[in-house]
């Protein structure tokens, strides 16, 4: 039977910005197991793998990280408690629906123009990216995460990495459409580095809120 390594999971943190963009997404609530099947999607694990292999205590693994995943929002107050949300609901609070809308503003809108707070969830993703290429650590990422961190490249801007990531993809291992949207994303990473090498470097200022080119 399939069963999620520990590699392939997600970082915790960017795993709580999706949930709070999936939340806030819906209004600002939804059931735990809708949560935990609209951020499964997300992360492109199969029903097999969300559902059927349980951990050591009888618990799927995944249900065990996204509840990992709302413990963080829960800590830092973007949850309602429960006597407010309803037994077996995750509602944002007014905080929560803040940290919600910036996540929107990056997944949605592309934007680069985020606080400070809000990149901190993404540097984690980041940074096991950038390891994976150096060849640290013992990740092995299926095809589909890798096609997942092509587009995070692409939103970040980490042009060098997007492109070599998607040299890592494996077309059999993904759909037809998510390879290519990955290869669309790649193409638009490699066009900017050239960009970059025939162009002085920009100010940071001019880059903030420059709009992405559409796929």
């Amino acid at each position: 039977m399939a069963k999620i390594s520990k590699g392939q999971l997600p970082p915790r943190k960017e795993a709580a910005l999706r949930l709070a963009y999936v939340l806030f997404k819906a209004g600002g609530q939804l059931s735990i197991g809708r949560s935990a099947e609209l951020l499964g999607e997300y992360f492109g694990f199969s029903d097999d793998l969300l559902g059927y292999y349980e951990g050591p205590h009888g618990q799927p693994i995944w249900t065990n990280f996204v509840q990992w995943a709302r413990q963080q929002l829960n800590s830092h107050g973007f949850l309602e408690p429960i006597r407010v949300s309803g037994q077996g609901n995750w509602r944002l609070s007014n905080r929560g629906k803040e940290l919600g809308r910036w996540a929107a503003v990056f997944y949605d809108d592309r934007r680069l123009d985020l606080p400070a707070w809000i990149i901190d969830y993404l540097a984690p993703a980041k940074k096991r990216i950038r390891g994976f290429l150096r060849g640290n650590g013992t990740l092995q990422p299926s095809d589909n995460e890798l096609c997942r961190w092509v587009d995070i490249c692409y939103r970040l801007e980490m042009w060098t990495e997007g492109v070599e990531v998607f040299h890592r993809v494996l077309k059999e291992n993904v759909s037809n459409g998510q390879h290519k949207i990955a290869g669309m994303q790649a193409r638009i990473c490699e066009h900017r580095l050239v960009e970059a090498s025939d162009a002085p470097e920009e100010a940071p200022a001019e880059r903030e809120g420059r709009p992405h080119e559409s796929i």
